[in-house]
């Protein structure tokens, strides 16, 4: 159910959307916890991403997790480029799928967790966009650097 709309609403649709999106902003967050296995970077951006997230729940734990491990496989990726370049002794490095697929599951689940500006803008979700904040994701990408 789309919380926003431009359409006419019955009042019982009405009290209906605004007691859906009043459980959903003041979910309880407790069960939200960092797989054990995290490093502490990766542990830093699991609890930015929950911290500012209004819209998840605790059932939304293994898309997190998920979404931090292929971050981390990424950077991993990235390093590996770094070291021994994209091309090996004239074959694709194989840690380009391992790229590509963390790529590709980043994409997904950011778009189904709602950090996207699309999927926000889709589900009339709006949140802060204060770019002089602390970003431990562009940390954990860059900390290479």
């Amino acid at each position: 159910m789309k919380i926003e709309t431009k359409k006419h609403l019955t009042n019982n649709e009405k009290i209906k959307r605004k007691e859906i999106k009043e459980d959903i902003m003041n979910s309880d967050k407790s069960k939200l916890l960092p797989d054990e296995s995290f490093s502490e970077d990766e542990k830093e951006v699991f609890n930015y991403i929950i911290d500012n997230s209004p819209t998840l729940a605790n059932i939304d734990i293994f898309a997190v997790n998920s979404y931090v491990r292929a971050l981390s496989d990424i950077k991993l990726a990235n390093e590996h480029f770094e070291k021994e370049g994209k091309i090996v002794n004239g074959k694709l490095n194989p840690y380009y799928r391992v790229y590509n697929d963390a790529f590709k599951v980043t994409s997904n689940l950011a778009d189904k967790l709602n950090m996207t500006p699309m999927a926000r803008a889709k589900h009339g979700l709006k949140l802060s966009n204060n770019k002089d904040s602390y970003d431990p994701i562009k940390k954990l990408m860059n900390d290479n650097e």
